[in-house]
């Protein structure tokens, strides 16, 4: 199998695993060697974390196939992002006008951006998360902040760490303003 090949049925297995379904030989359309060679790429390139077994009557997979956040950002890219290396909290000047949550990039902390940028995220996954996403939305949008907001979609942000940065800054916004229910 050539590069191109095994790239672009790597980046199938991954956008199967991003939308939570199932990537099994007949999904992608291999052999059961040529499925195997995939699943090991992927894992050496650190995009997925599988339990691949090998066995004198063949090999399998131990276990599920679970997509990294390297995997993840490998498959969708976020735009103007270098990939997640640590979220910072900064206010500058003493007021919130430079507060941000981010990577370190220079951030425009704007509500309705911040929003549009986590609608956009959302309505790229699978219809399930696609609920719990849009339902965080919802949160967010009736502006009332207080303590355990958040504790329903822990692990919603737990498995989508730059839904994090996106619902910061929204926060940030909301709570710089007085906007607190």
């Amino acid at each position: 199998m050539d590069y191109q090949t095994k790239t672009q049925k790597i980046k199938e297995l991954l956008e199967l695993l991003y939308k939570g379904e199932v990537a099994t030989e007949a999904h992608l359309m291999l052999s059961s060697n040529e499925y195997f060679l995939i699943i090991r790429e992927a894992k050496n390139r650190g995009y997925i974390d599988a339990n691949i077994v090998d066995t004198k009557t063949g090999t399998f997979i131990n276990g599920e196939i679970t997509i990294t956040e390297k995997g993840a950002e490998f498959v969708h890219p976020i735009k103007g992002t270098e990939g997640i290396s640590g979220i910072q909290f900064n206010i500058q000047n003493g007021d919130f006008r430079g507060a941000s949550l981010g990577t370190g990039n220079t951030v425009n902390n704007n509500w309705t951006s911040s929003l549009e940028q986590l609608k956009e995220y959302i309505n790229g996954l699978g219809t399930e998360e696609q609920e719990i996403g849009n339902e965080l939305i919802a949160t967010i949008e009736t502006n009332e902040v207080k303590p355990g907001l958040l504790s329903k979609f822990v692990d919603f942000l737990e498995k989508h760490p730059h839904v994090v940065s996106y619902v910061g800054n929204a926060l940030v916004w909301t709570l710089a303003n007085g906007n607190i229910g």
